[in-house]
């Protein structure tokens, strides 16, 4: 797993940057984003994800400038290790189906072809265990 600069595909950190005086801070939820001091950016309808999470600043807690998200993402694989938690929203809700379903069984294959000459293309069949549902 790697963090990337840049890329639009993957998880966005929640950790947001003080320029001014070079603090980070790290959210933990989307109630605490909400409760920080002149919140802009956040919009409905919610989408966390790049680039529109990119607008969202907030004043920082220790001198008062605006702090921003950093751009990194965190690798695409990093959301398919965190699939069998976030699919049923654990440990939030739904903990009885989720200790039910324990472990998530999927099968991921990548395949690599060539359309159109020279564009590539990957593929990522997926293959359900249907006594999960």
């Amino acid at each position: 797993m790697g963090f990337f600069q840049g890329a639009l595909l993957g998880t966005p950190l929640s950790v947001w940057h003080c320029a001014r005086c070079d603090s980070y801070e790290c959210i933990g939820s989307l109630d605490e984003l909400k409760n920080k001091p002149d919140l802009r950016g956040l919009v409905e309808p919610l989408d966390l994800h790049r680039p529109f999470v990119d607008d969202i600043t907030f004043h920082c807690g220790k001198c008062g400038a605006e702090m921003k998200r950093q751009p990194e993402v965190i690798d695409c694989w990093f959301d398919s290790g965190a699939m069998p938690l976030a699919q049923w929203h654990y440990p939030f809700q739904n903990k009885d189906i989720f200790e039910r379903c324990f472990p998530a069984i999927i099968s991921v294959r990548l395949l690599t072809r060539r359309v159109a000459g020279s564009i590539p293309c990957m593929l990522y069949p997926l293959c359900f265990r249907e006594a999960l549902f």
